[in-house]
C-alpha cells in the first residue's frame, strides 16, 4: 500500500480461508517516524453479524525496540492501529469497487 507523504507497507497473505480470515506476513514497512516499531504479522478475522454486517477481528505480532515496554505501550498500540487503520481501508475501496464491478 502506497500513502501520502512516501509511506509504504508490503504486505504478503500466508493464509486465505475466505471468506474468515486471512493471514499477513509484513514484508516491508517504511512509515516515517516509526524505525523504532516493526509489524511482524497480522490476522484479521471477519464474522457475520445479526444485522448483516462484518465484524473484524485483528491480532498482530510485533517488534519494538523502546524500552521499557509498559512505558511505550500505549504508543506502540496506537501505531499498530493506524498500520491496521490503513491496511482496512484500502480492503474497503477494493470490496467497494469489486461491488460496483459487478452491479
Amino acid at each position: 500500500y502506497q500513502m501520502s507523504g512516501g509511506d509504504q507497507i508490503r504486505q504478503e497473505i500466508t493464509r486465505w480461508d475466505f471468506p474468515n480470515l486471512f493471514d499477513l506476513d509484513l514484508t516491508e514497512s517504511e512509515l516515517s517516524g516509526r524505525r523504532w516499531l516493526r509489524i511482524d504479522s497480522a490476522r484479521y478475522e471477519f464474522e457475520p453479524t445479526p444485522d448483516g454486517r462484518t465484524k473484524v477481528i485483528r491480532h498482530s505480532t510485533i517488534s519494538s525496540q523502546l524500552k521499557p515496554a509498559f512505558y511505550w505501550e500505549f504508543w506502540e498500540r496506537l501505531a499498530v492501529k493506524a498500520e491496521h487503520d490503513i491496511v482496512l481501508s484500502h480492503l474497503e475501496k477494493q470490496a467497494q469497487a469489486a461491488a460496483a464491478e459487478a452491479r
